[in-house]
């Protein structure tokens, strides 16, 4: 992607210059998208972006700048420019480079195969219901080529091949219109993603928006919540994920400031991120700044035990590398993210834990929300929950939500599934990176649920 003579005289501009650490990253992403609305596909865009950044880190300062450009001249150029912005005195040696090439091979399909998959799920929820009214099916896929070199002597390349399918249906009763939705994300090829796994998000997104056509409204109140694994671990990723991650901690702002080693939590709850899980959405073999991705484990049996660093505040905070330095892409300097976050397993039978519930509420899919990284505190929507009475599921319940503290339902939290479940997503801050989120079947004794009285 770049000649290592031309790599290895822009990190040495910065070096004469006097700074303490300089990297390239370079990128060269292939992506296709196309969509179906209602029978209609539109939306069909392929294309390709590349560029290069560069980052100069002096102590808790980070100088970064980018040119949608692989050309030698514009990466010296740009190494010119960062160092000049980021004088310093003294001189560093450039270390020798430990070479790392990341490549997996991915299974293609063509054009046609693509957009066969996205009518083939537009027909599937059409068929399931009549009362289904609005289909809309999306695919979009991506192909990035990355390229690290450092001061430090890391050389890393890597390739990461993402696809993502998504269904949304709106059914219709009456003047009453209800949304479902479903998704998939994965890294690498298609594999076993075949016309009848499309037709199988298509007929959940449309079962999830006729089931809410006959959905009573939710009650109001203090009550027992179920979180299903299907739940996906949203409240793990959102509630406490961000939080570990060692900017808010650095910064102090997280709940997790000063914990590290601290018992907190129940010995059922063990949180993980682990980026070499491969296979999933927020897989990859290498972070953005050349790290090999690793398994994390954030909380020990219920003692905070890690969190997730990239290089800056690694070095902060006198913490290891992590594997967790990520970016949207060359236009991004990296910060500390999440990649494949979840709640491991337990031990107990989530059906079970279910019958363990005489009155509460079953959430088996969660939407969006918003937290507090400083508190904790959340609010998430419910897209599909269920009463709980005398120990089974009852009746469908619609506008309900959670209120709560992340750490004081991570602390409340008593019994564990043995069905673990991943969802996929993408998470934002302040720029966005494909993750995974997961956890079992877990029991919440209290929880605050909104819903109308």
């Amino acid at each position: 992607m770049l000649e290592q003579k031309i790599v290895q005289e822009a990190l040495e501009i910065a070096l004469q210059a006097g700074q303490q650490f300089a990297e390239v990253f370079a990128e060269y992403k292939t992506a296709f998208s196309a969509g179906l609305d209602n029978g209609r596909l539109e939306r069909i865009r392929s294309g390709v972006d590349c560029g290069c950044g560069f980052r100069i880190i002096n102590g808790a300062k980070t100088y970064y700048g980018f040119v949608n450009s692989l050309r030698a001249e514009d990466v010296l150029d740009l190494a010119k420019r960062i160092s000049a912005l980021a004088a310093q005195s003294g001189q560093k040696t450039l270390a020798n480079f430990a070479r790392k090439n990341y490549q997996t091979a991915a299974e293609q399909k063509t054009t046609g195969e693509k957009i066969e998959l996205i009518r083939a799920a537009e027909k599937a929820a059409r068929r399931f219901s009549k009362k289904i009214c609005q289909v809309t099916a999306r695919l979009g896929e991506s192909e990035q080529k990355v390229f690290i070199a450092n001061t430090d002597g890391v050389w890393s390349t890597d390739t990461r091949t993402r696809r993502r399918f998504l269904v949304q249906c709106v059914a219709k009763q009456g003047g009453d219109l209800q949304t479902g939705y479903e998704a998939a994300g994965f890294s690498g090829g298609w594999g076993d993603f075949t016309l009848q796994r499309a037709e199988n998000l298509a007929e959940t997104a449309a079962a999830r928006a006729v089931l809410l056509l006959s959905a009573s409204k939710a009650p109001a109140g203090t009550m027992p919540v179920v979180l299903s694994g299907e739940a996906g671990g949203t409240m793990i990723h959102e509630a406490c994920g961000h939080a570990l991650e060692a900017d808010f901690i650095y910064k102090k702002t997280s709940i997790f400031t000063d914990t590290l080693g601290a018992r907190l939590f129940p010995k059922c709850v063990t949180i993980i991120d682990d980026g070499t899980l491969a296979g999933l959405y927020g897989a990859a073999a290498c972070d953005d700044e050349g790290t090999p991705a690793r398994k994390n484990i954030l909380i020990a049996a219920g003692k905070v035990s890690g969190f997730m660093n990239d290089r800056l505040h690694a070095g902060l905070l006198k913490h290891q590398l992590s594997g967790n330095g990520r970016r949207e892409s060359y236009r991004y300097a990296p910060l500390p993210r999440m990649t494949n976050t979840y709640l491991a397993a337990g031990t107990d039978d989530p059906v079970e834990i279910i019958r363990s519930v005489a009155n509460g509420l079953f959430v088996k899919k969660l939407g969006g929300g918003q937290v507090d990284v400083t508190n904790g505190n959340f609010v998430f929507e419910v897209t599909e929950g269920y009463l709980l009475k005398d120990g089974g599921v009852g009746q469908p319940v619609r506008g309900a939500t959670l209120v709560g503290s992340g750490i004081e339902v991570l602390k409340s939290i008593d019994r564990v599934g043995n069905d673990l479940h991943f969802i996929s997503g993408v998470c934002g801050k302040g720029q966005t990176a494909p993750v995974s989120d997961g956890q079992p079947t877990v029991r919440i004794p209290s929880l605050i649920v909104g819903g109308q009285q």
